[in-house]
């Protein structure tokens, strides 16, 4: 299941990088039953800080993963007549998060791992925001976004190569000093294969 998460911050919409835990979704999903009788296709989640409170707002899943007549949040979805989407709007549902994420926006292309951009590192964004919640409260934000620029600087001078798999490395011996939380550790525990702060980047519409 592809989750695509985004997060309204700053007076802007971020993009949901890396998390320490699961998904925020799943939050909410162990709150209440869960909604989707298939773990195969794509769920976009848009969630809000309403006075530092994150809440879940729009919810839409792909149409075979939720069953009919299914309510989620004691709400019935609206249906995309296009493509079968069921869509769930201004939920406002608390999500009691606790942990590390990183969120981003204004990306860069240029700097993508792959000659297809396909893969989006952290420092593919000229803003990137370190978040950390408790209960789903807002705790503290760290602006990473000079380092992001740091390590975008020393790859146009020719200090460090994208396709280099020992520049690669020192990258992310760097973005693992400059985060509080270690996504690489926790990633390593629950035995993930995707390479630490790559982010696969689908694009809809396309």
């Amino acid at each position: 299941m592809l989750f695509t998460e985004e997060i309204y911050f700053k007076n802007d919409f971020y993009t949901v990088l890396l998390r320490e835990a699961d998904n925020l979704l799943m939050e909410v999903v162990r709150e209440h039953k869960p909604i989707w009788k298939s773990y195969s296709g794509d769920v976009i989640a848009s969630y809000d800080l309403q006075n530092y409170m994150l809440t879940l707002q729009d919810l839409i899943l792909d149409k075979h993963l939720m069953k009919d007549n299914e309510k989620f949040y004691d709400r019935e979805p609206s249906v995309d007549l296009i493509t079968g989407s069921k869509v769930f709007d201004k939920l406002n549902c608390p999500v009691k998060y606790t942990g590390h994420i990183i969120v981003a926006k204004d990306i860069v292309d240029t700097f993508s791992y792959d000659g297809d951009q396909a893969e989006y590192p952290c420092f593919c964004y000229k803003e990137v925001y370190e978040l950390c919640f408790e209960q789903g409260a807002l705790v503290t934000s760290i602006d990473h976004s000079k380092a992001m620029v740091r390590i975008r600087k020393n790859i146009e001078k020719g200090l460090r190569n994208v396709k280099n798999t020992k520049d690669i490395r020192c990258i992310n011996r760097f973005l693992k000093q400059t985060f509080c939380h270690d996504f690489e550790r926790n990633r390593k525990l629950r035995k993930l294969k995707n390479k630490v702060y790559r982010v696969k980047r689908k694009v809809y519409g396309e």
